[in-house]
């Protein structure tokens, strides 16, 4: 008979189906992915043998898993937190529509004249008082330690100080929508340009007293992989670093002594300035993905080298093997990331 077993949530994806008959012994090969169930195309890493495993079924009849044996080890090196794909439907993106990342955390579209491309989310820019930008849930950002933000996004035109991303508060506290008056005094954010310079960039911790400044070759209209990173360093007690990439390479970084922690982030907004009289962005983001740990530089150059599809899949994780025990006996072992439900 056929037994069917596809993944419930959580990092395993995969429809595997095999004709398991008496005595049989079958593989059945899953991938590793934080994937989301609206994925724009297989990624990567249900397509590279590194990241496979494989399960043994020794039973022809398993009606249900009872219990998976063994605590969710760590990730090795990288593990991906979150990820928006922005694959909504085609159309007009009005005030107050949301957007789910692969864990089911929602994002909400504040603002006018935003819409979805069926790939991506794109905002139009103009000013702060009623252009769409993207509020992402408060909290979020204070709770990191180390951390990656990866983004693939497109610059439309240049913008005065418009923003890739701006976590943190302003004077005014919490806004919940466009409008507003309002300077920035708690934050971190990078800007794709320097009031409406082309190819200058900020990456700004408010808590320092300069930014760091570059001019890094930002084209529009052409897909970017922006990566930033900090390291906490805590454990090391030293001071943290905040570092910034863009297809790949090291742009620029700054020792910070601050930790995420220390950001009252209620406004963690993409596109949008915790300056109000700076403009919102007109910018095209594919994806956005956070990580519970700084990438090191062949880590992003990794993924950027993997393209645009890359943040539903962690870099390489260390192995470890679970077991599940089936309710008529049958044996099943594996070695992945962490322990999920199946069902048949």
């Amino acid at each position: 008979r056929w037994e069917h077993w596809r993944c419930v949530g959580g990092p395993l994806r995969g429809r595997p189906e095999k004709r398991v008959g008496p005595g049989e012994h079958r593989r059945v090969t899953f991938a590793f992915c934080r994937c989301s169930r609206s994925m724009k195309t297989t990624p990567s890493c249900m397509k590279t043998p590194s990241h496979r495993t494989h399960l043994s079924l020794l039973s022809p009849r398993i009606a249900f898993i009872a219990a998976v044996l063994a605590a969710a080890p760590a990730y090795g090196q990288s593990q991906l937190r979150e990820a928006w794909f922005f694959n909504n439907p085609a159309g007009s993106a009005p005030n107050g529509t949301t957007t789910f990342s692969t864990s089911g955390t929602v994002a909400t579209i504040r603002g006018a004249g935003a819409s979805f491309t069926g790939a991506g989310l794109s905002l139009p820019g103009g000013s702060s008082s009623v252009a769409a930008y993207l509020d992402l849930p408060n909290g979020m950002i204070s709770s990191l330690t180390d951390t990656s933000f990866e983004f693939w996004v497109t610059v439309r035109s240049h913008q005065n100080w418009q923003r890739i991303f701006d976590f943190g508060s302003g004077t005014a506290g919490e806004l919940t929508g466009p409008g507003g008056s309002a300077s920035g005094n708690n934050y971190l954010f990078l800007s794709a340009n320097i009031g409406n310079l082309p190819n200058t960039q900020r990456l700004e911790w408010n808590t320092q007293s300069t930014g760091v400044d570059t001019t890094a070759p930002l084209t529009l209209n052409v897909p970017q992989h922006v990566v930033v990173t900090f390291d906490d360093r805590q454990d090391l007690s030293q001071p943290g670093l905040v570092a910034w990439y863009l297809n790949g390479a090291l742009i620029g970084s700054q020792v910070n002594s601050q930790r995420l922690a220390t950001l009252n982030d209620v406004n963690n907004w993409l596109g949008r300035s915790q300056y109000t009289g700076d403009s919102n962005s007109h910018m095209t983001y594919d994806s956005f993905a956070i990580y519970d740990v700084a990438l090191s530089q062949s880590q992003v150059t990794a993924q950027f080298t993997a393209g645009a599809d890359s943040p539903a899949c962690s870099p390489v994780p260390e192995a470890s093997t679970w077991t599940a025990i089936g309710f008529v006996g049958a044996l099943l072992t594996w070695s992945g990331l962490r322990s999920r439900r199946l069902r048949k």
